[in-house]
């Protein structure tokens, strides 16, 4: 019989637990064996899987290897993309040192996760390992909080992208005129504000899409659609110096001619 340490009610020696309350039997050591698992677990895990870290998406990046008792020298036998192709090399890495070993890959187009193997013969042992590194598009990598934000800025831009995108609608362009449409009896400056609207809008739906583009990279990778992103931005990367050029040379036409006709209509002649 032993005695539960919480109720003091006797149990059989056959029970690991109290019957009346449910405190287990030498709970303490338990608990020690808790603690020490989860301080143990982490340095099993380091040991079991290396990690080269982040990598910027088609960078090279140096695959490395250590291994102070290859006789032979190590090989890369093979990397798996993210995938999951395998793509097989059998190579030599190249030795610096005494120890250490590298190779230089620069097959990162394809964001995700990679793994490399290695084999070796340590002290005459043939021993393989394996290292991961994961490809993003800046190199670094984007925190729920950080993605929150990003977001936050994605809702604030679409609401003041409707804004200008409606005020460049509904904002007069053509001078005004009289009843009978047939004579220009007032200049419409707001023209100017209405082409500044019409690029402001191009400039921020550009800014949406290079966030969101950004945001799917990171957490909707498998789907791809970040590609959707990435390609439209570009593509209307590439006609922004064009519509900045077009629209400053069309305001100063239209400055012209209505300075004109700003003349005219002051000398009282009529405008049609």
């Amino acid at each position: 019989m032993w005695k539960c340490k919480n109720c003091r009610v006797s149990n059989p020696d056959t029970f690991k637990f109290c019957l009346n309350c449910g405190f287990m039997k030498n709970d303490w050591r338990i608990i020690i064996l808790i603690i020490f698992s989860l301080i143990l677990i982490p340095f099993i895990s380091s040991a079991e899987q290396q990690s080269l870290g982040l990598v910027k998406q088609g960078n090279c990046i140096e695959l490395v290897q250590t291994c102070a008792t290859c006789l032979n020298g190590v090989n890369l036998t093979a990397v798996i993309y993210p995938n999951k192709s395998t793509q097989l090399f059998n190579k030599e890495m190249s030795k610096y040192g005494n120890s250490y070993y590298n190779y230089s890959f620069c097959g990162t187009q394809s964001l995700g996760d990679y793994i490399y193997l290695t084999t070796g013969d340590v002290e005459g042992n043939l021993t393989s390992g394996n290292v991961n590194f994961k490809v993003t598009v800046t190199g670094s990598e984007l925190s729920i909080s950080q993605g929150i934000l990003y977001s936050f800025f994605i809702i604030v831009l679409i609401f003041v992208f409707i804004l200008t995108l409606y005020s460049s609608i509904v904002l007069p362009f053509k001078n005004i005129r009289d009843d009978e449409n047939k004579y220009i009896i007032s200049m419409n400056d707001l023209k100017y504000v209405k082409i500044i609207m019409i690029a402001l809008s191009y400039l921020i739906f550009m800014s949406i899409l290079g966030l969101s583009r950004g945001i799917s990279a990171y957490f909707l990778t498998d789907i791809g659609i970040y590609k959707v992103f990435q390609w439209t931005y570009w593509i209307m990367f590439s006609f922004v110096w064009p519509i900045i050029v077009c629209s400053f040379i069309f305001m100063i036409i239209l400055y012209l001619n209505d300075k004109k006709v700003r003349h005219a209509l002051e000398r009282g002649l009529p405008i049609e």
